[in-house]
């Protein structure tokens, strides 16, 4: 994934493997923004208000307000059962003037395993774990990695309130599968949409 600071287009973003990495110069040379982060691999990056956010495995959220030279953990602060695993992408929209976080989840120990979305209100200062609507298993016909993750996920650019997951994984009997799902308040309910692509993988 590659972002590119909106106050500057010079400045790129790559979350790539086991690093996050920088080029302030367009793309010629690259170095790696790893201070006050463990190792990590970043899978996802946004830009809102002068603040970076960044999606981990294994780590959780993090968030530099200094254009990536130090990096500060929002979640999970410490070992969770619901809130300690891989989290696949991250959604940064201000709305009210306040930075609105949403992130696709997937807890390593949580009974059942199932995705969830972590949302936040107030830039990270507080978060709460959402379930509605999402499968409330994981699903495993046709997947990337064994099981079906949020692997997507993307704003209205119109209505911040409005945003889309994609999970992998194919409908199985009894069982309707990832696919495309849309929420309408920021993230606290889902709703598989009714068309799906042929393949869900």
């Amino acid at each position: 994934n590659i972002s590119i600071n909106p106050q500057n287009p010079k400045e790129l973003y790559i979350a790539s493997d086991w690093r996050s990495v920088w080029s302030g110069d367009g793309g010629l040379t690259w170095f790696e923004r790893v201070r006050g982060s463990d190792i990590s691999c970043i899978t996802d990056i946004r830009f809102t208000q002068g603040r970076v956010y960044a999606s981990a495995m294994d780590e959780g959220v993090l968030v530099s307000e200094d254009n990536g030279k130090t990096w500060r953990q929002l979640w999970p602060l410490k070992w969770s059962a619901e809130e300690s695993g891989h989290c696949w992408r991250i959604a940064a929209n201000t709305v009210d003037g306040v930075d609105h976080l949403v992130t696709g989840f997937s807890p390593w120990d949580s009974n059942p395993k199932l995705n969830i979305a972590i949302i936040s209100d107030d830039g990270g200062k507080t978060h709460e774990i959402v379930k509605s609507g999402l499968p409330d298993y994981l699903p495993k016909k046709n997947t990337m990695w064994e099981n079906g993750f949020i692997r997507a996920l993307a704003t209205d650019p119109a209505n911040p309130n409005i945003l889309y997951a994609g999970i992998d994984g194919d409908a199985e009997p009894s069982k309707s599968g990832g696919g495309i799902f849309k929420t309408e308040d920021g993230g606290r309910h889902w709703k598989q949409l009714p068309h799906q692509p042929g393949s869900r993988r």
